[in-house]
C-alpha cells in the first residue's frame, strides 16, 4: 500500500465515495483493489467509533429560575430539588461525559470553559462534528 497522505476533504465526498466503491463492488461493476477496500472498511470503523464516542458525549440540560414564581406558561419543574422553572429557564447544554460529576455540573466545566446556547456542549463533540475540526 501507498504512504499515507493527508487530505482535508468534506465528509459527505468521503461517504459518497465509500458508498459509490460499495455498490460498484456489490454489483459486480469491477472488483475493488485491496487499497479500496481496506479503505472502506477503515471508513467503516472509524464511523462506528465516531458513533460510540459521540453516544457518550450527551447533552446535559443547565437550568435557572425562569423567575415566573411558580406562574410559569408551560409546565414547571423541579430542579435539583433546588427550585422550580420552565423552559424559559434553560441556559446551555453542557456535555453528559466531560462536564457531569453525580448528575451536577463539576466545578472545572463551570469555570473551565464556555457553554452557551449557540456553542458545543464539550472540545470532543465540536471536533467530530465540525468539518473543519475547530473547537469553538
Amino acid at each position: 500500500m501507498s504512504e499515507p497522505v493527508n487530505v482535508v476533504v468534506e465528509e459527505n465526498a468521503v461517504a459518497d465515495s465509500v458508498r459509490s466503491i460499495e455498490r460498484s463492488v456489490t454489483r459486480g461493476y469491477f472488483v475493488a483493489s485491496s487499497d479500496a477496500m481496506i479503505l472502506v472498511a477503515e471508513v467503516k470503523r472509524l464511523r462506528a467509533r465516531e458513533a460510540a464516542i459521540l453516544k457518550l458525549h450527551t447533552t446535559f440540560p443547565i437550568y435557572q429560575e425562569c423567575g415566573h414564581d411558580g406562574d410559569c406558561p408551560t409546565e414547571s419543574f423541579e430542579v435539583d430539588g433546588e427550585f422550580h422553572t420552565c423552559e424559559e429557564g434553560f441556559m446551555y447544554f453542557i456535555c453528559s461525559e466531560c462536564c457531569v460529576v453525580n448528575d451536577y455540573q463539576h466545578e472545572d466545566c463551570a469555570g473551565g470553559h464556555d457553554h452557551g446556547k449557540d456553542k458545543p456542549r464539550c472540545g470532543t463533540f465540536a471536533l467530530l462534528t465540525n468539518p473543519q475540526g475547530d473547537t469553538k
